[in-house]
């Protein structure tokens, strides 16, 4: 499947953006040179744990005209436990807990939604102000990445 961000590309944003939880902007907006449209977001949360670095997850929407829409929850220097494919639940505004299929990225440490996930996730997000993401973690428990995601524009 293709995806809308190379590797790099993810890198670049994860270390342009590595600002603090309490940062004034909620989502930070950026179009390549093929008219890819990206939107960022830090999380709210601080995943912490005794084998990894502490860290504030990112969410990532990208569209492009060319490969459609991709979700991609990233927590740098943390691993995903999801090698054969996983579930990730997310609660908008509150609500009762939605399922979503995901992938783990081999390159990096971050999983991508199913596509056909992908387009309803960032639908509800649009309508939300807040979510509630669950994620399976390699030698931890299922962590909450909690995201103010008010304003979106897309």
């Amino acid at each position: 499947m293709k995806r809308l961000w190379t590797t790099a590309t993810v890198l670049t944003l994860l270390a342009l953006y590595a600002l603090p939880a309490n940062a004034v902007e909620v989502w930070h907006y950026r179009t390549n040179e093929k008219n890819t449209r990206g939107a960022f977001n830090i999380s709210t949360t601080t995943i912490t744990s005794r084998y990894y670095k502490s860290r504030h997850p990112a969410l990532m929407l990208t569209r492009s005209a060319d490969a459609g829409q991709d979700v991609v929850i990233a927590a740098t220097g943390w691993i995903f436990d999801c090698r054969n494919g996983c579930t990730v639940t997310a609660s908008f505004d509150g609500g009762a807990a939605e399922t979503y299929e995901a992938t783990r990225s081999e390159e990096l440490d971050a999983l991508y939604l199913r596509r056909r996930d992908a387009i309803d996730f960032i639908e509800r997000v649009r309508k939300a102000r807040f979510i509630a993401i669950r994620a399976p973690f390699f030698r931890e428990s299922p962590q909450t990445l909690a995201f103010d995601v008010d304003g979106l524009q897309w």
